[in-house]
């Protein structure tokens, strides 16, 4: 736990929190502990790489929407009626997951694979 400490660790995930664009994002990085192995950094290492040459192209994807998905596809497994709020989140995440697609459409790597398989989950 002093390794962390040294590494100022909650200071680094308070940064980063600075720079999610769902608060599922910010949530998930909250709860964020170090890897436990050197492989699993060097994959983590891997996948961050595949994201920042994403981003250095200067697009960068929002998912504001990802906070009211819960609320919309609960609904829709229990069969519900939308209200037209909920039609407009739905919208605007569908924008969204396109943008996300659209971004991402150019690069092949593993990463970007698995970003694709995701959202084609949801």
């Amino acid at each position: 736990m002093n390794e962390l400490k040294s590494l100022d660790w909650q200071s680094l995930l308070e940064t980063l929190k600075g720079h999610a664009t769902s608060e599922e994002g910010r949530t998930k990085l909250a709860s964020t502990a170090p890897l436990s192995s050197e492989a699993q950094a060097i994959e983590s290492f891997n996948e961050i790489d595949e994201a920042r040459s994403v981003l250095a192209h200067g697009r960068r994807p929002f998912m504001e929407s990802l906070d009211l998905f819960p609320t919309w596809h609960q609904r829709l497994e229990r069969n519900a009626t939308l209200k037209p709020m909920e039609l407009r989140d739905v919208r605007h995440f569908c924008l969204e997951a396109i943008a996300l697609h659209e971004t991402l459409k150019p690069f092949s790597s593993p990463w970007v694979t698995q970003v694709f398989k995701q959202l084609m989950k949801a």
